[in-house]
């Protein structure tokens, strides 16, 4: 089935991307549940780098509030990678995990946009210097509308963290290499209005004191 084109913004640290079907007002109240999210679990956990899987545990703890139903987990063993390329093909095999065939598609797409997108280039032109004991996290959040009508959501929230280490052989004048490791965790929810709404003026208050109505939209 051809999903069509997903247009995709970046949301605090999370990389959004919508299918088709989905209404700019339904797109917004979304993207308030995951800032609202995000900003509950800095107050939480204050150094996202240094204890992520808080943090994290955290955000995902806050998405019922806002009326995310999980349906299914998204969890997988980490997997080491030494270089950009293996970090895209690694990436893109662990969204693939996501039990939804259309929400999995989009969130491979949105993987390999952002990976030849400017803000990667960036991004790995610090990264791959691994620094070791260097941490980062993003989500990849893929939002599409199913047959029924519903809105189904991934959140595939990823960590990287470097490290360096002897070669087990060391060869050359730099006996060390370098490696990166990525885990994953997430889920996949259905959006419910209801349990929204139960909640919708305390975000709404949350996010105007927080001023959090700001998206840097991307072309990716």
């Amino acid at each position: 089935m051809n999903m069509g084109s997903s247009d995709s913004l970046i949301l605090g640290s999370n990389l959004v991307s919508f299918l088709p079907g989905i209404s700019a007002q339904e797109r917004q109240r979304i993207l308030d549940c995951l800032l609202f999210c995000e900003f509950y679990a800095a107050k939480a956990v204050p150094d996202k780098k240094k204890e992520w899987e808080r943090w994290i545990g955290m955000y995902q703890r806050m998405l019922p509030v806002t009326g995310f139903i999980q349906a299914t987990a998204l969890d997988a063993p980490s997997v080491k990678v030494s270089n950009k390329k293996e970090f895209g093909r690694e990436s893109v095999k662990l969204v693939s995990r996501i039990s939804s065939r259309g929400l999995a598609s989009a969130a491979e797409g949105a993987l390999d946009d952002m990976l030849k997108s400017p803000h990667a280039q960036s991004f790995f032109s610090s990264w791959l210097k691994f620094d070791t004991g260097r941490s980062d996290s993003f989500q990849v959040i893929p939002c599409m509308k199913n047959r029924a009508g519903h809105i189904e959501i991934a959140v595939c929230g990823l960590q990287m963290i470097t490290r360096t280490r002897l070669k087990k052989i060391p060869t050359g004048l730099w006996p060390f290499t370098y490696e990166m490791t990525i885990t994953v965790r997430g889920g996949v929810y259905a959006f419910d209005r209801t349990n929204y709404d139960v909640n919708r003026e305390r975000i709404e208050q949350e996010l105007v004191e927080g001023g959090a109505r700001i998206t840097e939209r991307i072309d990716l």
